[in-house]
């Protein structure tokens, strides 16, 4: 069977146009395709729920025996309270945060407690140097500073973390 020049023409012709339209539909396939993709991406993730972090409050504290005032955390409780000293401690750790005294044994450091790791180091205080201790087992500072307003000595036994807050609000009273 042979077949004429114009009919191979013509299947060629017809081959061509079949090939055409398939590919056509493929491309509308990939494009349909892309713009779902396109879209999926374009939305943004949902926000990861995590926990509302409870606002830090601070409160003041006065102790007129000793002549301070200064802002503490208010998860702090009040420990003990005298004429001549006072402590706060962390409701959370339980821990010593600041302990001061300004007493007749004022001036010896006693509220650092002894230990072989205290380190004698210089603060920086209200823009004055002043000496202290630091208990390298639990970041703490012991040092004394002079309340010029009612003429006494306070040693203050404090941690490290709670030392910058105490620096910026202490005010002396008389």
């Amino acid at each position: 069977m042979k077949l004429k020049k114009a009919s191979i023409l013509f299947l060629l012709i017809l081959f061509i146009i079949l090939v055409f339209i398939i590919g056509v539909r493929r491309g509308q396939q990939v494009e349909k395709t892309n713009k779902t993709i396109n879209y999926l991406i374009s939305i943004p993730p949902s926000a990861t729920l995590q926990p509302t972090q409870i606002p830090l409050e601070f409160k003041e504290y006065i102790h007129k025996g000793c002549g301070l005032k200064f802002l503490y955390p208010s998860s702090f409780l009040l420990e003990k309270n005298s004429s001549t000293s006072g402590s706060l401690r962390d409701d959370k750790t339980n821990n010593d945060q600041l302990v001061f005294n300004c007493g007749s044994s004022s001036g010896n450091n006693k509220n650092m407690p002894p230990h072989p790791d205290n380190t004698k180091i210089e603060l920086t205080f209200k823009n004055k140097k002043i000496n202290a201790l630091i208990s390298n087992a639990k970041n703490n500072y012991s040092f004394m500073i002079f309340n010029q307003k009612n003429g006494k000595n306070i040693d203050i036994y404090i941690n490290k973390i709670l030392y910058p807050l105490f620096e910026k609000t202490l005010e002396f009273l008389p």
